[in-house]
C-alpha cells in the first residue's frame, strides 16, 4: 500500500463513526453547511489522528500534498481539518514548490475561514518563513479569490519579531477597498497585531487611509449594537431588539474605546487621547457571549456546538494554536468564537 493510501485509510478508520450526531448537526449549522460533520471535538480529532499516524513514516513533499488533497476530497469536515493536521505534522518535509503545487489547491478546496486559516497556520506561514514565497503571495493577492487573498494577507502569522511589516501593510493597502467580509476581517486581524510590533507604522498607515475599511454593506447598515449588562451575552440594537442572530457572534464597536472587561463589557471609558482615525475601531471589537479569564497558557475552548474556538479567538500570530490572547482572555467551554 502506498504512503498516501495508508495515511488516508488510517485517518478514515480513526475518525469514522466516532462522533456525536447532535454535535455534528450543531457544527454544520454553525459553519453555514459548508460540509457535513462527524461530530468530533478538536481535541478528540487530534488525539485519534495522533495515535493513527504514530508510526507513519516521513513522506515526500508530493506525497504530503496528495494525501492532503485526498482528505479534502472526503465529505466530512473533520477530514478537511485532518488534512491541515497532517500538513502541520509533516510540514518540515514540504519543499519550496509545495505552496504552488499543493497549497493553493488545499486552500481553495471546499474553502471557508476554518480551513483557510488552518492551512495558513500549518503550511503558508511556516513555508513562507523558510522559503522565498514572494511571487506566490503576490499571485494570490492578485487572484481575485477571496480565500487566496486572505491567506496572502495573513501569510506571516506566527513570525512574531521576525515579521516583515512593510509587505503586510502593502497587502492591506492593496485590498483596503475590498468589501468582501473575510478579506476585510483579515486586514483587521493583521493591523491589530502589527500594533504589537510597530504601533507607529499602523497609525501612519491609518492616517493615509482615512476612509474606514468597511466589512460590507450588510454590516455597515446594521444598527449599533450594545451588550446587555445581565451577563447573558445577548446583543441588542438601539431599540432594545435582540440582534444576536444577525451575524454569528462578532459585531463592530462604533463607540471609541469600549473594552471587554470582566463578565461582559464595561462602559466606554474616556479615551486618554483623541482618536480621529478610529484606530480603536480596528483594534477592539465586542465578542459574545461572556468571556472568562485564566492564567493557563495554551487553553483550548470549544464553541457551544463543539467547534474548535482556537481558529479565531486569539491573536493573528497565535490563534490557530491557542485561544489565549495577550491579555489572558480565553473562551470558556460552551462559548462561541467570533467568525472570520
Amino acid at each position: 500500500m502506498s504512503w498516501v493510501d495508508d495515511t488516508v485509510d488510517r485517518a478514515v478508520t480513526a475518525l469514522d463513526g466516532r462522533g456525536d450526531p447532535e454535535r455534528a448537526d450543531g457544527a454544520e449549522r454553525y459553519m453555514k453547511h459548508i460540509a457535513p460533520f462527524i461530530g468530533l471535538t478538536a481535541g478528540e480529532r487530534r488525539s485519534l489522528l495522533r495515535e493513527a499516524w504514530r508510526d507513519v513514516s516521513a513522506p515526500t513533499s508530493d506525497q504530503l500534498g496528495e494525501a492532503g488533497m485526498r482528505l479534502m476530497g472526503l465529505d466530512e469536515r473533520e477530514y478537511h481539518y485532518a488534512a491541515a493536521d497532517l500538513a502541520d505534522r509533516f510540514v518540515r518535509h514540504a519543499d519550496a514548490e509545495f505552496l504552488d503545487r499543493w497549497g493553493e489547491r488545499l486552500l481553495t478546496t471546499t474553502p471557508w475561514w476554518d480551513t483557510v486559516d488552518g492551512f495558513g497556520s500549518s503550511i503558508v506561514s511556516p513555508l513562507g518563513r523558510r522559503f522565498d514565497v514572494t511571487a506566490t503571495i503576490d499571485r494570490w493577492s492578485e487572484s481575485g479569490d477571496i480565500w487566496l487573498i486572505r491567506a496572502a494577507i495573513q501569510h506571516q502569522r506566527g513570525w512574531r519579531d521576525d515579521t516583515d511589516i512593510v509587505p503586510v501593510l502593502e497587502l492591506c493597502d492593496r485590498h483596503w477597498s475590498n468589501r468582501e467580509f473575510f478579506v476585510a476581517k483579515a486586514i483587521g486581524w493583521a493591523l491589530r497585531d502589527l500594533t504589537r510590533l510597530d504601533p507607529a507604522a499602523v497609525r501612519t498607515f491609518l492616517a493615509a487611509h482615512p476612509e474606514p475599511n468597511r466589512r460590507g454593506p450588510r454590516s455597515r447598515a446594521r444598527p449599533r449594537p450594545y451588550l446587555s449588562n445581565s451577563g447573558s451575552g445577548v446583543v441588542r440594537n438601539g431599540d432594545g431588539v435582540d440582534v444576536s442572530g444577525d451575524h454569528p457572534t462578532r459585531l463592530p464597536v462604533l463607540e471609541p474605546g469600549r473594552v471587554i472587561s470582566g463578565n461582559v463589557s464595561a462602559a466606554p471609558p474616556v479615551p486618554p487621547t483623541p482618536d480621529p482615525l478610529g484606530l480603536r475601531y480596528f483594534l477592539r471589537s465586542v465578542t459574545v457571549p461572556p468571556l472568562t479569564r485564566t492564567r493557563s497558557a495554551g487553553v483550548r475552548g470549544n464553541t457551544s456546538c463543539q467547534v474548535p474556538a482556537a481558529a479565531q479567538t486569539s491573536s493573528y500570530w497565535s490563534r490557530s494554536g491557542s485561544t489565549n490572547t495577550g491579555n489572558s482572555v480565553v473562551w470558556p467551554n460552551g462559548g462561541t468564537p467570533p467568525i472570520g
